[in-house]
């Protein structure tokens, strides 16, 4: 694969690329810095790529093992509030902050598999197909993992267990 076909098909899929990096760690730096490691990795090893994937699902793969590398490093995850707009009280902040905690934490108290298959089809806008592709699991069983997933937070987050 040359510079200008790598390029092509980076770009076409890095913006969700890095929405799942940025929800999978919670931290934008960190996000970023995954990223780079995770292109540049696939840069060095383009040619490897048969095409027997697709590259979005290729690169992913590689995104998903350098991220899971890095959390395995860091082991404490810390929650930064995203920048908001002027135009919100500290009060909406402060609720905001704390909802978004509750989901975080809510996410992470899934089970590995469901996380990951809700991570991926939410924040990394893959298809169904593609996680399949990715987990090595079949398409219904990545469809009960998200299912399950999201009855799961329902359930956490009205009954207020987190």
């Amino acid at each position: 694969m040359d510079e200008k076909e790598f390029l092509r098909n980076l770009k076409g899929c890095e913006g969700a690329l890095f929405n799942f990096l940025l929800h999978t760690l919670n931290d934008r730096e960190e996000a970023k810095e995954v990223m780079q490691t995770a292109v540049l990795k696939a840069w060095e090893s383009r040619n490897g790529f048969e095409g027997r994937s697709q590259f979005k699902t290729w690169i992913f793969r590689i995104a998903i093992n350098v991220a899971m590398d890095y959390l395995r490093r860091k082991k404490d995850l810390q929650v930064e509030l995203e920048i908001q707009e002027a135009t919100q009280t500290p009060f909406d902040l402060l609720s905001q902050k704390e909802e978004r905690q509750k989901l975080l934490k809510a996410i992470d108290q899934l089970p590995e598999r469901q996380k990951r298959v809700l991570l991926l089809k939410i924040y990394g806008e893959l298809k169904y197909s593609e996680i399949a592709a990715l987990m090595g699991l079949t398409e219904g069983a990545v469809k009960a993992h998200f299912h399950n997933a999201v009855n799961r937070l329902k359930e956490v987050l009205k009954s207020d267990e987190v």
